[in-house]
């Protein structure tokens, strides 16, 4: 979608899925949903947002849509003079994987934008070895209360950043046991549910199981 020139016999469909979803919660609840799609394809022209050789967005994609989430929570954008790149060689991206071509397309740089907020070093607790839970806490972050985002792979990118934003962030896998952390879930501030858009499936099933959490 964002690099479709890339893809030029792709026939993408005018409207998609998610722009109609995106519509559909602005005018009928209280919601806030982003698509992120115009923000992306603004930011593109000064940054690569997502590697060449892995399905992901790369830092600054997540970069992207950290800004699009403070905005949403009425906090203002990442200061860009706070961020020190960094990079490492990407070690098994995605696609050479999954299409066993490993070597035949060269290497490609693993970006890092360290975010020098000036607070407490963030900690993590209570982390799951597998990496399907984070719980932090930072305690002089601009915003008191507790923030938790449920999402996909996607989320990962995002972990530098929110952290230093609210006093106490959890981040949890959409394939995680939710049963495991309902109350924290339910004793939050602010909900974020995070999707790419192949895994729309997963945004109505997590709302679902919120709802029906709620009014059991």
């Amino acid at each position: 979608s964002i690099y479709s020139e890339y893809m030029p016999t792709l026939d993408q469909a005018a409207v998609r899925r998610a722009q109609i979803a995106e519509q559909y919660m602005q005018a009928n609840t209280d919601l806030y949903y982003d698509y992120i799609y115009e923000e992306l394809l603004a930011e593109k022209s000064s940054h690569q947002l997502y590697y060449r050789l892995d399905t992901h967005w790369n830092a600054y994609g997540a970069l992207t849509a950290a800004d699009v989430i403070n905005g949403m929570l009425g906090l203002p954008p990442i200061d860009r003079s706070l961020l020190t790149e960094t990079y490492t060689v990407f070690e098994n991206p995605d696609l050479v994987a999954m299409a066993g071509t490993a070597g035949d397309f060269g290497t490609e740089l693993r970006y890092d934008l360290n975010y020098n907020l000036q607070v407490t070093q963030t900690q993590a607790m209570n982390a799951a070895s597998d990496g399907t839970y984070y719980e932090f806490v930072t305690p002089e972050a601009p915003c008191a209360g507790t923030l938790v985002l449920i999402g996909d792979s996607f989320r990962l990118g995002l972990l530098d950043y929110l952290p230093r934003e609210f006093t106490h962030v959890v981040f949890i896998d959409q394939l995680a046991n939710w049963t495991d952390y309902w109350d924290v879930i339910m004793s939050a501030d602010k909900i974020i549910i995070e999707e790419a858009e192949r895994n729309e499936y997963f945004f109505v099933s997590i709302v679902e199981s919120i709802i029906s959490y709620i009014y059991s």
